[in-house]
């Protein structure tokens, strides 16, 4: 099987391409896992009620961003991971501050 580099998504394409092996698109979409992490989820549903509270649509918060209402909804919707200049460009465009800690497991 050929591999090629595929756009992978996200506000700036040439920003996020992946080495994947060439396969049909329908097959790509059915084996999609959304993001389980839950302070990832944490952090979209700060991001959703940060908007909320400031009146915003996705599209209108899209065109701040500079991209489609339709990414705006797939981060939303937990079905994608946006880079970090995007979440960056988020958290920034919302007020937002948000701190991610990291704890070393115990073994």
């Amino acid at each position: 099987m050929a591999r090629k580099f595929v756009l992978t998504g996200g506000p700036k394409k040439f920003f996020n391409k992946k080495l994947l092996p060439e396969v049909s698109w329908g097959k790509t979409k059915n084996s999609y896992v959304s993001v389980s992490s839950s302070w990832y989820k944490n952090v979209i549903s700060e991001v959703k009620t940060a908007r909320r509270k400031k009146r915003l649509s996705q599209e209108s918060l899209a065109k701040l961003l500079g991209t489609t209402q339709s990414e705006v909804s797939r981060f939303e919707g937990g079905k994608s991971n946006p880079t970090v200049e995007m979440l960056d460009r988020i958290i920034a465009t919302l007020d937002l501050e948000i701190k991610i800690l990291a704890k070393k497991s115990k073994k």
